[in-house]
């Protein structure tokens, strides 16, 4: 019943939204997974520790992170082809999440909402039910702007002596 309340928002969720105007929408980047949870009633998305790096030589890694213990690692890595305006193909050369996938394809629906939101659609190999996720742009930022954002926040060198002085 849960996963198909899941599903039902996970639907009304992306239908609802509207669809980036762009004619080839830009995979290439830094994804972070995410969860649709129900909080007493309310839909709240909350991030997990999985990224998704797509790069423009068409290559691509899902790794997890972890804060502690061993670090982080790489879950499956592989080549990618976009096929479409809304399709895309994975070819996963390496898998320690689910090694039946090595040298396989597969093929990913996905749509780009506004606001950095990535919708993919897919069905594992031999599965009966389409997996649904949920995935937000990291955005990277040049470092001026970093500089600039850490300038702004920084106390003003008059601020600075006050505190200095008390």
């Amino acid at each position: 019943m849960k996963k198909m309340r899941m599903a039902t928002f996970v639907f009304c969720f992306w239908s609802l939204l509207p669809v980036c105007a762009q004619k080839q929408q830009k995979l290439e980047g830094l994804w972070q997974k995410c969860t649709a949870i129900d909080v007493n009633g309310k839909i709240q998305i909350s991030t997990q520790p999985y990224l998704k790096l797509l790069l423009s030589d068409g290559s691509f890694q899902n790794l997890f992170m972890r804060m502690s213990g061993n670090g982080s690692f790489i879950l499956t890595y592989g080549t990618y082809r976009q096929t479409s305006d809304t399709t895309y193909v994975e070819h996963i050369h390496n898998s320690i999440s689910d090694p039946l996938l090595i040298k396989k394809e597969n093929v990913l629906k996905f749509q780009i909402q506004k606001g950095g939101w990535l919708l993919i659609m897919y069905r594992m190999p031999g599965a009966v039910n389409e997996a649904h996720e949920i995935w937000k742009r990291i955005e990277i930022h040049s470092e001026k702007k970093l500089f600039n954002t850490f300038l702004h926040a920084a106390p003003k060198v008059d601020d600075s002596a006050s505190l200095v002085s008390k």
